[in-house]
């Protein structure tokens, strides 16, 4: 996988990020911890609660539209619902025309979420610059992603985000949202790691692809 989102980070670092695929088969199973995105420095695997039975979970993702379809593919592994909301549908729905099994939908509007009628889990991937509204959706066994290409100023939000996603390129942006939590790490973090910022941890991890997601994720160019 070569996520080189953003042109201008391309053009900033001189490199091209590459996530490459792992020798075994990645298994998409839920543990308790959570969903496995990657593995830290020491290769332990990287969890997150997406689904819980409690509450929605949201996720910001600053710049990096291959997290984004990561997410998309590894929440659909979880046998979710997804609908993605975006002005950029042919992208979309290109990713979505590789898992044609999928409820996989792509849409520029959304009047309702989650659609009346479809069983939990849901997921719900925004690709707009704008935030979803303070309160939007606290439906349990939901998670909700907004693609942004900067964190939102002011954004209640982003404030309340369980998990925010981002590169070293970004780092120093995403870092604002939790001005009380030590995020330290991103001064050493290579340039293609992920910076994962929780409500009050930071961690760093390499992402994890199987060579199914790697072959879905590289078949057409990064933005």
């Amino acid at each position: 996988m070569t996520p080189t989102d953003n042109p201008r980070h391309r053009g900033a670092t001189g490199r091209v990020r590459r996530w490459t695929p792992l020798d075994e088969t990645v298994r998409l199973e839920l543990p308790p911890e959570g969903l496995p995105l990657g593995v830290d420095g020491n290769g332990t695997p990287v969890t997150f609660p997406l689904l819980v039975p409690t509450h929605a979970t949201r996720v910001g993702v600053v710049g990096e539209v291959g997290l984004a379809r990561l997410l998309a593919l590894r929440l659909l592994g979880q046998a979710c619902d997804l609908v993605v909301v975006t002005n950029r549908t042919d992208d979309w729905q290109r990713l979505a025309a590789s898992v044609p099994e999928s409820p996989f939908a792509v849409s520029q509007q959304l009047r309702r979420w989650p659609l009346e009628g479809t069983p939990a889990p849901w997921a719900l991937i925004i690709d707009m610059d704008e935030p979803p509204p303070t309160g939007f959706s606290r439906t349990p066994w939901s998670t909700v992603v907004h693609l942004s290409p900067h964190v939102p100023a002011g954004s209640g939000w982003w404030q309340s985000a369980q998990l925010v996603l981002t590169t070293a390129a970004n780092a120093r942006e995403v870092a604002t949202l939790r001005p009380r939590v030590d995020v330290s790490a991103a001064q050493r973090m290579a340039f293609d790691s992920v910076l994962a910022i929780e409500q009050t941890r930071v961690r760093v991890f390499q992402p994890s692809l199987s060579h199914h997601e790697y072959s879905l994720l590289t078949t057409y160019p990064q933005r």
